[in-house]
């Protein structure tokens, strides 16, 4: 019997079932439990939104391998619909980061400064400095999202390559690894470029570890699909399934991870107006977000205005002067509405937790109020 059969014939033995499918559920109860502890303590909506959806491509995986275990005729779909959200993973995580920072406009403002220029990394160092400005945080955020759209439409894709019986034919395959790599190495390179800017500004919120546990779940499981794929052992439905297996093994090691890198227990400690668990929940799963910033991010518009906690203004405070302003004037009819219709009367209250922060709008600056 060849290795390759040895290690499937585990693989689809029941206590080889068993191992993936616990260590799955163990990792979706512990993310759970972190993701509930965040709506609990809600105190922070404009960092735990962001907060919550990184968490939630744990379960999402989990969830996706088990299945993808016990019902191997729906793997595609499986499949593409944590392709969907690894990649909304990735735009949520870049959104985080410039929460932290006090907003786009101000995160602009900060690296305009510090570091001003910086140059690429090996093996790229001897092309020319990059200017870190406003200009700069849109063109990582826009290559940040083409692989928010790219994953999705190549999914769809598949899933019509599928549908005519030539998923697995050799130019689609060659069509879509080079497509994903691409994007791949586009979206990790950029995203490498903004936390080498910024990583000064946002040392006090520990982003690498946060950046790793990312990075490792999403890009790093990737490779390893490329290499179970391309080892000589199975048959690609095979591969496919031993993939599965793996990754639901693995989820148990990333739910740690990320409870680690994105826990709640420091918004459990702050002061603040709380939304309630449902209210909260319904926050996070809005998409209103996206769709705002995906327009505002291609078409260059500029908002005014961000929502923020009094947490990120006493931050921002350190920044470089005129980065960030407290407003004093009211906001627009339409975006005072919005605001008190999720937050409440919390931000008319002057002691209250939320308050309006004003942008110093640049040709380059975008901010979107939710």
């Amino acid at each position: 019997m060849s290795l390759g059969e040895l290690i499937f014939g585990f693989v689809t033995s029941s206590s080889g079932q068993t191992i993936a499918i616990s260590s799955s559920l163990f990792a979706i109860v512990l993310s759970s439990l972190v993701i509930y502890k965040h709506l609990l303590y809600y105190s922070r909506p404009h960092l735990q939104r962001y907060l919550v959806r990184v968490i939630l491509i744990v379960p999402v995986y989990a969830l996706g391998s088990v299945l993808s275990l016990l019902y191997p005729q729906g793997e595609l779909y499986f499949d593409s619909i944590r392709d969907c959200y690894e990649a909304f993973v990735i735009y949520v995580f870049v959104s985080l980061l410039l929460a932290y920072a006090g907003g786009e406009a101000a995160c602009a403002a900060a690296i305009d400064v510090d570091p001003g220029t910086m140059r690429h990394p090996f093996p790229l160092s001897f092309l020319p400095e990059i200017t870190t400005n406003s200009t700069f945080v849109r063109h990582c955020k826009q290559a940040l999202i083409q692989f928010v759209v790219i994953k999705p439409l190549m999914a769809g894709a598949s899933l019509g390559m599928h549908a005519v019986s030539k998923l697995r034919s050799a130019q689609y395959q060659w069509t879509l690894f080079i497509v994903y790599n691409v994007s791949y190495t586009v979206a990790l390179y950029y995203l490498v470029l903004f936390y080498m800017a910024t990583r000064s500004l946002l040392a006090q919120f520990n982003v690498m570890r946060q950046l790793l546990a990312v990075k490792s779940i999403v890009f790093m499981t990737y490779w390893q699909s490329l290499l179970i794929f391309a080892l000589p052992l199975w048959t690609s439905a095979q591969a496919a399934h031993v993939n599965s297996w793996l990754l639901a093994i693995e989820m148990l090691g990333f739910a740690i991870a990320h409870a680690l890198a994105f826990s709640a227990a420091p918004y459990g400690a702050l002061d603040g107006r709380r939304l309630g668990v449902l209210r909260a929940a319904r926050h996070v799963l809005s998409l209103r977000d996206l769709m705002h910033d995906t327009i505002n991010t291609f078409s260059g518009k500029v908002a005014s205005y961000a929502l923020l906690s009094t947490f990120d203004i006493d931050a921002a405070e350190h920044m470089p002067p005129g980065a960030v302003s407290a407003a004093a004037e009211p906001m627009a009819p339409s975006r005072h509405d919005a605001a008190e219709e999720l937050f409440g009367d919390s931000m008319l209250n002057s002691t209250g937790d939320l308050v309006l922060v004003e942008h110093t709008p640049d040709a380059d600056d975008e901010c979107v109020l939710e």
